[in-house]
């Protein structure tokens, strides 16, 4: 699987800010060092991060940076698809369809990214939210090693094209655990 992370994750991983989504962006950035998946960055979210970050020590900032390109591969677009970018009406942020030329670019299977709705109807390369994405690698963990426990579904938030449904499984001794899994609509 190929993602690309998007600018705002780049910068809650590098600055450690409080964020509802930074237990799983660290998660997912751990699977992207562990090359579980494929992970991406798009050239644009380097310097993006660079002049947010502008506070922090420059070394601090290259090191992270350094770090970050150890195991994110960096997409780029061509002046082509810049442009095209540029006349884009449909896509109301230009930053958000630079994003989306790099995913396309590299293939990616999706742009993991904070703000799904800044792309949602507008994107041709998925958006979710870290936490989407490691539901969907757990689904597809779970579907390559099956048991067969009892399983209660109750439907989860929608996600861009499909659900997340959430699994709760009676083990041994009444232990209640949940398992998350993907069902397209």
């Amino acid at each position: 699987m190929k993602i690309l992370l998007d600018a705002n994750l780049i910068i809650t991983y590098l600055s450690r800010r409080v964020d509802r989504f930074l237990n799983e962006i660290d998660q997912v950035i751990c699977l992207c060092r562990e090359q579980k998946v494929e992970g991406y960055v798009a050239v644009q979210s380097l310097a993006i991060a660079w002049y947010v970050l502008r506070k922090v020590p420059a070394e601090l900032r290259r090191k992270g940076l350094r770090d970050l390109c150890e195991f994110l591969q960096v997409a780029g677009a061509t002046t082509d698809e810049i442009r095209q970018a540029i006349d884009n009406d449909d896509f109301p942020d230009f930053e958000d369809n630079l994003q989306e030329c790099c995913a396309q670019s590299v293939g990616a299977d999706y742009i993991v990214t904070a703000n799904v709705k800044d792309f949602s109807g507008h994107s041709r390369v998925a958006p979710i939210t870290p936490a989407g994405l490691l539901g969907i690698l757990e689904f597809q963990a779970f579907h390559q090693n099956p048991s067969a426990p009892e399983i209660h579904e109750e439907v989860a938030p929608f996600f861009p094209h499909g659900i997340l449904v959430t699994e709760q499984i009676r083990l041994p001794n009444h232990i209640i655990s949940h398992r998350h899994r993907w069902q397209g609509v």
